[in-house]
């Protein structure tokens, strides 16, 4: 071999073993810095670089850098603004709407991008703080299950706004001039008032229940229409604080302990219903049902329409 040849090839070694010792070398600074071990490793730089190196402070092994430091996943930077910063991939981080991809997000951007059910929520908070928008849905709630116009007409604001039924259980009363009417569970007195002016001056309306705080929402909605023929009175529907055989028609709309059908409760209307008095109530009529009805003694069981009973007493 020629002096010019081995020359030329000791070069060549000499060259690769320098690159191979620097590739190993920055393989294992890379390790080092990257326990993980991460594929896709890229050369960091300190500060900023124009041409893709990584500021050591901000940047992971998988991102690029971004001007002032910011780094975003797959390559992609963050614009400069103060208000939007980079999310990492799987990155928890506040203000990040799709953390699991990585990309630009901003604080701004990820409030004003709210799910539709968010701002259902936020425009039902607003509503429940506007007179107007509680007295319209109030309104449209006691429309769609059975109340009248003239009904909410003739009731107090505070008695329409306390509604919580599921019917209009007066509809299905019959009720006549002069009978005796209780209602278990009468919340803020909306089927009281309403049965008031059914059984006239003759008849009389006497409201239960547990709490004081409906209780005294009924008592205020009574006081405004300033009826003489109703009363509330605190009591448990399974030991109604009335005589036995007093009233001719027990209601209840959408209370739960009488829609299960208690037996303890479904007894008690029983008791305090005259002979041929009859129970009417919201609820399904299933046999299970049924049977507890004719186990307290109702004898004629009926469901006049879907979600309403009623129950008579034997004359």
């Amino acid at each position: 071999m020629k002096a010019s040849q081995l020359a030329i090839s000791l070069a060549v070694s000499s060259v690769m073993l320098v690159t191979n010792w620097a590739y190993h070398n920055s393989l294992e600074a890379g390790q080092a810095e990257n326990p993980a071990g991460e594929k896709t490793a890229t050369k960091c730089c300190a500060g900023d670089s124009k041409a893709g190196g990584c500021h050591k402070a901000e940047c992971s092994r998988t991102d690029r850098c971004c001007s002032k430091g910011k780094c975003c996943a797959k390559g992609k930077c963050c614009p400069s603004d103060g208000e939007k910063r980079c999310c990492q991939k799987g990155e928890a981080a506040k203000g990040c709407q799709k953390q699991s991809k990585g990309g630009c997000c901003s604080k701004i951007a990820a409030t004003a991008k709210r799910s539709k059910g968010q701002l259902r929520a936020s425009a039902s908070k607003k509503a429940s703080k506007d007179p107007a928008a509680q007295w319209a849905k109030a309104v449209a709630r006691l429309k769609k299950i059975g109340y009248t116009d003239e009904d909410i007409a003739y009731l107090p604001r505070g008695a329409v706004l306390a509604s919580a039924g599921a019917k209009n259980v007066v509809a299905y009363a019959d009720l006549k001039p002069g009978e005796v009417v209780v209602d278990l569970g009468c919340g803020g007195g909306i089927d009281c008032l309403l049965a008031a002016r059914l059984v006239g001056p003759k008849g009389k309306v006497i409201g239960v229940d547990m709490s004081e705080k409906a209780l005294a929402t009924a008592r205020k909605n009574l006081k405004e229409l300033g009826l003489k023929n109703v009363e509330f009175r605190r009591g448990r529907l399974e030991k109604l604080p009335l005589p036995d055989a007093s009233v001719d028609v027990a209601i209840s709309n959408c209370v739960g302990i009488v829609m299960r059908g208690d037996a303890a409760v479904l007894s008690e209307a029983a008791r305090v219903l005259k002979p041929g008095g009859r129970l009417v109530t919201t609820g399904r009529l299933r046999d299970e049902y049924r049977a507890k009805l004719k186990a307290a003694g109702f004898t004629t069981v009926e469901q006049p329409t879907k979600g309403m009973i009623v129950a008579k007493k034997p004359k």
